[in-house]
């Protein structure tokens, strides 16, 4: 691959839009998802989910962050003629069934539930169905948020220590975590391998 600029950015984790009108702050309703679709089909001048490319590939952006991250390497994929890493289907398959759980409320977790569901059991000859698996849907309102270190992931709440901003976070942060160049690993011999 060739570019006349690359800019690298390090995000070491992802932190949700703070304003309301932010597109990650929305990401997990639905009430007014087709209206904000709608939008943004009006600014781009076309519906996306109709571009010739998009043939091959029928996941709408209206399904949610799963189908849309996809929709973007699908893009690059076509218009730079690469082709997908082998076996990517089924893991795409499983990103969806997590995406579903991070809606807000029970209905819009059945809905978007349903649309994977509807497109998978269509794609491929719906070879990767029994790999699409909703999350169990969880009630947020209330819930108490789980901090700690869980299948190699650290969550961390959003808004741990009061913090009000996405830069008042990562500065928390900072603060708890050391980062990987201050940090010495030392290898003690009775645990090298035979």
């Amino acid at each position: 691959m060739t570019a006349e600029h690359i800019f690298y950015s390090e995000r070491p984790f992802s932190v949700l839009g703070s304003c309301a009108e932010s597109n990650s702050a929305k990401i997990t309703q639905i009430d007014n998802a087709k209206e904000r679709n709608a939008l943004f089909m009006s600014e781009t001048g076309r519906n996306i989910d109709d571009d010739p490319h998009m043939k091959a590939f029928p996941f709408p952006s209206i399904l949610g962050l799963a189908a849309c991250i996809a929709q973007t390497q699908h893009w690059f994929l076509s218009t730079y003629g690469y082709q997908p890493v082998a076996g990517w289907e089924a893991n795409f398959a499983k990103a969806c069934g997590i995406s579903c759980g991070m809606m807000d409320d029970h209905a819009a977790y059945e809905t978007v539930a349903e649309g994977y569901r509807a497109v998978f059991s269509r794609w491929k000859g719906g070879k990767f169905l029994p790999d699409f698996k909703p999350v169990d849907y969880i009630q947020r309102s209330g819930a108490n948020f789980f901090t700690g270190i869980a299948n190699d992931c650290l969550l961390i709440d959003e808004e741990i220590g009061g913090v009000q901003t996405p830069a008042e976070l990562y500065h928390f942060v900072e603060q708890m975590i050391a980062r990987p160049s201050e940090l010495a690993f030392k290898l003690h011999e009775n645990f090298k391998a035979a």
